[in-house]
Parts: structure tokens; sequence; C-alpha cells
């Protein structure tokens, strides 16, 4: 605990589990099966970043989120976050992330959209982060399509509604 080589892994794992107790919170005070607002969760993940400078905006249909999908999803919304405030928009002055939420015919749908990260390609590896997201997606039943234009990365994540 107390090396520094040990310190990036330790606060990876103590982000992760961060994103997994906002996920909880998020879920929690329902009565009934637990269902969230998926805009509410995005709102939860971006949260602690957001500022005047970094912004961000969620638009789309109101969505609520099987219970299932609750925890995969935060996961990978945290993941998506982090990178864009380490690589992406939110590493430079005026980036901007847009989400947009939507139901195609039995899918929910998440268009995660960075705007002014000036990306020069492709990530030339898959780290711990993109391997979460595509077990998540997987998770859910769903896929996720990553594509990284120069304006900023552009991630689609899509499950099915229903179980």
């Amino acid at each position: 605990r107390d090396a520094p080589e040990a310190k990036p892994v330790t606060d990876a794992i103590a982000d992760r589990i961060q994103a997994l107790l906002k996920a909880h919170e998020v879920s929690q005070g329902e009565l009934g099966p637990p269902e969230v607002s998926l805009a509410g969760l995005i709102e939860t993940t971006l949260a602690p970043y957001r500022s005047r400078e970094l912004t961000a905006t969620i638009e789309g249909q109101d969505i609520r989120l099987p219970a299932r999908a609750i925890t995969p999803l935060g996961l990978a919304l945290h993941e998506l976050t982090t990178n864009a405030v380490k690589y992406g928009a939110w590493a430079q002055p005026g980036g901007t992330i847009a989400a947009r939420c939507s139901r195609e015919g039995g899918d929910i749908v998440v268009d995660w959209r960075e705007n002014g990260a000036r990306i020069s390609g492709e990530p030339s590896r898959q780290g711990f982060g993109s391997m979460l997201m595509t077990g998540a997606a997987r998770q859910l039943g769903g896929s996720i399509d990553r594509r990284f234009p120069p304006e900023g990365a552009h991630i689609t994540i899509r499950f099915p509604a229903a179980p």
C-alpha cells in the first residue's frame, strides 16, 4: 500500500469501487424492483467532474433502466468519464461531452460524443478500462462501438431493454 509504484493501481481500484457505489446509490429509495433513470445515472457519473469549464449535456428520452443494467452500465459510464478527463474532451480547454439516451426498437442506446479532444486516431492498445467496457456491454447482452474521429471519441452502447 505504501509503495509509490502501487498508487496508480490502488487509485484505479478505488475509482471503480466509487463508481459501483454511485450506481448503487442511484438505485436506492425505489419501491418494488429497482429501476433508475438512465439520465440520472449519467448525471451522477459526470457530477464529480462537471464545472463551468467541464461541460456536458444529457438529452433524449426518459428511460428507466432495468435493475440488471445499473451496475455494468455504471462502470462503463465511469470509464468513459474518467477517460474524458484524462485523455479526451475534458483534458482539453473547451472540450465538451454530449450523451444522448434513446430507444431503438427493443434496445436502449447511449450515444456518448466528445468534442474538442484533438484525437490522433485509434488508441494503440486496449487497457483494462476498454476490456471492462466490453465486458459490461456483453453482460448487458449488448455491444459497444468505439470510434475516434479527430474531434473526439464517439462511443455507442446498445443493449436490449428487456432481459
